[in-house]
């Protein structure tokens, strides 16, 4: 039976912040993170720091998308769990609010062919400073690319899996069989204190909300820890993982 499992790019198969590692190629760093600082402190939407981000690599070949793809840090045991994951039937495919174009020639570096994203606009290989696809824009766009994905190619949602690490992350969560919080975010980390905390209070509508959405959070920034979940076949319960390497919920 073929599986499809779903990665986040940012924070999961990379350490680093795809927009920002493009910053610093074209030497825009400083500017990017004003840019990104509000988004950060949840003062502005994902959509607004999705264009304003476009902008600041209008006029830039269209080439540094490769350049900074082949530039970005690989998180450890990336190559090696993706080729396990192909070899036990597993379809893996990247969905990220970035740049498809970018993540597509990082996928290729990791053995990931399948890639959705965002298109920056280029005319005569110069980057425009618009996106000409926008599929993924929106904090919830990433529950509806596969909930959308998994309906017109007729996969039932038990046969997907999703591994994320931010809250973006969370919507499509839900509309997978098996869902992994990997190197979770600081939010997502408050998250999880949080609805714990709550729970020991006896307030539980916070824990049951979360564990609804998350099956496994693994803390270790380690992509091979997420093997005995799913080799040879999706498990949240294996039998084969150390309890002081992974939370799970």
């Amino acid at each position: 039976m073929e599986y499809y499992i779903f990665f986040d790019m940012d924070g999961v198969l990379t350490p680093q912040a795809q927009a920002l590692q493009l910053a610093e190629t074209i030497g825009k760093r400083s500017l990017a993170m004003k840019i990104f600082a509000g988004q950060l402190r949840k003062q502005v939407g994902l959509e607004w720091i999705l264009s304003k981000g476009v902008k600041f690599i209008t006029g830039q070949p269209s080439s540094i998308l490769k350049e900074t793809a082949q530039k970005m840090l690989v998180t450890k045991s990336a190559k090696d769990t993706i080729r396990q994951l192909k070899e036990a039937s597993y379809r893996p495919i990247i969905i990220t609010n970035g740049f498809e174009e970018l993540a597509r020639f990082f996928g290729k570096r990791i053995g990931i062919e399948e890639v959705y994203g965002n298109s920056p606009e280029a005319k005569e290989g110069i980057l425009t400073g618009n996106l000409s696809d926008t599929k993924l824009l929106t904090l919830k766009s990433k529950g509806d690319f596969v909930r959308n994905y998994l309906r017109e190619n007729g996969i039932d949602r038990n046969r997907a899996i999703a591994v994320g690490n931010d809250e973006n992350d969370m919507f499509m969560f839900k509309e997978v069989g098996l869902s992994i919080v990997f190197n979770p975010s600081g939010s997502i980390k408050r998250n999880i204190t949080n609805s714990f905390s709550k729970a020991m209070d006896g307030r539980k509508k916070e824990f049951v909300k979360f564990t609804n959405m998350v099956d496994i959070v693994i803390l270790e920034n380690d992509l091979s820890k997420i093997l005995p979940f799913l080799v040879p076949e999706p498990n949240k319960f294996s039998k084969n993982v150390k309890i002081d390497e992974i939370t799970r919920i």
